[in-house]
């Protein structure tokens, strides 16, 4: 039977079985065609289709590029005499069997045959190829990442089987070759220069530690590990020659003061806020919030923050943003001003990047100041739920231009972090990958330590299978792990709370969850799971109140799917049905929706008797997920957010057991 033959690696190209090469009409369709191949496991619903390729446009509009786009795939598949696609209703997938792509071989021969799939791998998938469409590129990015991770392993295996073969040449040229993929990857230099002993050329593994010096300094501001200075040190005291006395480290002009590097961690500044309302009085009310938001911030441990006496020296100055951050080693600094007028008093504040100087977030408070503690508490806090999660995704794009592997253990929690948010399955193991990276590279890593447990909690939650209590159990040695490292990490009661909500034990989970709302009152996601633990030990009022709170402190979440579909559970509970469905359609409107958003909204619609409404709202829930049922809906909630009287209105409205 004749196939197609694609491309993606390094590029995108499309040829017929005997090398002659192909097109299509559109970058879309070309682009979709991708797609499906590389997905070709799975049945895609045109909705998902057009959403990730036309999202742009309305959905009439959208749905008919889609079939114009997938018509032309057809046309391409009648020229090589073969049905490329397969259609089922709704659903649409490449036809199995009619297209051998180079992505397809990497993955089959990357745990089988490493050498073959370092010789597969001729660059990031759809290198150099952008169709327009956001929601496409980030799911490039996130298939671009661990096809790079795997690809690495691969070079690295295939180094080593070259080594152990006693194909120095070879082994020199593979790991040369991941180098150029992970630059930063400090273990592959290190192997590169005992390969160079190896091979005779202790001046080639000298030369090359060199480079990595001044790499690390360039791209991370950090010095090679101990490790790796010690095989320095080992190779210069071995080799004869003045040539070989190379300082690591260059003296600081005279008479200069050594700047601070920043730490491998986010780290802010926060200057004293500005009075220009010509008031004394409110000198101390600007230096009171500088100093809460100080405070606040110095909770979230994951955030490296200047102490108020160094970032005060600045008081009553106008400096360059960029000489603070580089007087103090910071990468963020948040500037701010309080202006009082009459009985009102207007507070902005600005939170910039020091290495770009451009603005992350900025925002401006204005209120009565009959209260003024209470508006400066209020206004601090939110400032404060504000710039965690703005500095949190300004780190995320900032690793986005770093490759994934990156010895740089922050770098690789962020690549975590970014696919957090995610409801797939492959995703939620990515994440789980870089989280146990991070933490291997640094043991004392305590959030690694918390997501590695919390992501395996939240996957066998979303995700149930026959491993599910391994998963569980290695999720709480994990935690405990991370709560010895750090007793009072707010983010690691938080993990703990919801690990014992989900094995029925709701009381404890509230217990934690109450502990990690105490050590951090400004974190969002303690509020929320704090309102989950509460749910499941049937305190529904005090549950809807820290929903409120969590929504309150951060409205602009990224999880604000979930911060509203958690509130819809509890309203359905209390049979306040017409608030539940409208918290569950706002979920479904959010970033990152999920499916139980649309499932409580089909309940909700059905408690209220909108049958017409409550149709095509199962509608929406069987296209997002297809396999939905009742049975796996109910296996994949803790016991207290399924009630009987939820299953039986999804049932009432037709959906499968």
């Amino acid at each position: 039977m004749p196939q197609l033959c694609a491309r993606l690696l390094g590029g995108l190209e499309f040829y017929d079985d005997n090398g002659g090469e192909l097109s299509l009409a559109t970058r879309k369709a070309r682009a979709l065609l991708a797609f499906l191949i590389v997905e070709r496991e799975k049945w895609h619903t045109r909705e998902h289709l057009a959403d990730l390729l036309w999202s742009d446009r309305q959905q009439a509009q959208a749905r008919h590029s889609l079939t114009q786009a997938l018509g032309a795939i057809r046309k391409l598949g009648d020229q090589l005499g073969v049905e490329l696609i397969e259609a089922e209703g709704n659903r649409v997938r490449l036809s199995p069997g009619t297209v051998v792509d180079d992505v397809t071989t990497f993955r089959r021969e990357a745990e089988s045959d490493p050498e073959v799939a370092a010789g597969t791998y001729k660059g990031p998938l759809l290198d150099g190829f952008a169709p327009g469409s956001q929601q496409f590129e980030d799911w490039v990015e996130i298939e671009r990442a661990v096809l790079h991770r795997q690809a690495c392993q691969a070079f690295e295996r295939a180094a080593e089987t070259r080594h152990a073969a006693r194909n120095l040449n070879e082994a020199i040229e593979l790991t040369q070759h991941l180098i150029s993929l992970d630059p930063l990857r400090e273990t592959a230099h290190r192997t590169l220069m005992r390969l160079h002993v190896a091979n005779g050329d202790r001046t080639a593994a000298i030369r090359q530690f060199i480079f990595l010096e001044g790499l690390l300094n360039k791209e991370l501001a950090v010095k090679p590990s101990e490790e790796t200075v010690e095989l320095f040190e080992e190779l210069r005291a071995t080799k004869n020659g003045p040539q070989t006395k190379i300082a690591l480290k260059a003296a600081s002009p005279a008479g200069q003061e050594e700047q601070p590097s920043p730490p491998d961690r986010p780290s802010i500044a926060v200057l004293p806020f500005t009075n220009l309302s010509g008031d004394p009085e409110q000198e101390f009310f600007a230096d009171g919030m500088a100093e809460d938001i100080i405070s606040g911030l110095s909770k979230f441990r994951w955030l490296f923050v200047i102490a108020r006496n160094s970032s005060f020296g600045y008081k009553g100055k106008s400096p360059d943003i960029r000489d603070v951050a580089r007087d103090l080693g910071v990468r963020y600094v948040l500037e701010g001003s309080v202006r009082r007028a009459s009985t009102r008093i207007r507070i902005a504040a600005q939170l910039i990047d020091a290495e770009t100087g451009s603005h992350i977030w900025a925002d401006r408070y204005d209120h009565e100041i009959a209260d003024i503690f209470a508006v400066q508490d209020e206004v601090t806090a939110s400032i404060i739920a504000t710039i965690a999660p703005e500095i949190g995704q300004s780190e995320i794009e900032r690793v986005k231009r770093r490759p994934p592997e990156s010895l740089d253990a922050w770098a690789l929690f962020q690549q975590g972090m970014a696919l957090y948010p995610s409801g797939n399955a492959r995703d939620f193991q990515a994440a789980i990958a870089l989280f146990d990276r991070a933490r291997s590279l640094d043991p004392g890593f305590v959030e690694a330590w918390v997501m590695a447990g919390h992501m395996r909690t939240r996957s066998a939650s979303f995700f149930p299978s026959d491993g599910r209590e391994a998963l569980l159990t290695e999720a709480h040695e994990l935690l405990l792990t991370a709560m010895r490292l750090n007793p009072r990490d707010a983010t690691c009661h938080m993990a703990l709370g919801r690990w014992h909500v989900l094995r029925n034990e709701p009381d404890i989970g509230v217990e934690y969850c109450q502990e990690a709302v105490s050590l951090n009152a400004n974190s969002a996601i303690a509020h929320f799971e704090l309102g989950i633990a509460l749910h499941n030990a049937g305190r529904y009022e005090e549950a809807l109140s820290h929903y409120e709170t969590a929504h309150r402190l951060s409205p602009r979440d990224l999880h604000a799917a979930a911060l509203s579909t958690g509130p819809s559970f509890t309203l359905f509970q209390l049979g306040r049905f017409e608030e539940a469905a409208a918290s569950a359609a706002r979920a479904t409107r959010s970033p990152n929706p999920r499916y139980w958003a649309d499932a409580l909204l089909v309940a909700a619609l059905i408690k209220l008797g909108r049958k017409a409404e409550a149709d095509e709202a199962r509608s929406v829930l069987l296209n997002r997920k297809p396999d939905f049922s009742l049975r796996q809906f109910s296996s994949s909630s803790p016991a207290g957010m399924r009630s009987s009287e939820l299953v039986a209105a999804l049932r009432e409205a037709g959906l499968p057991e």
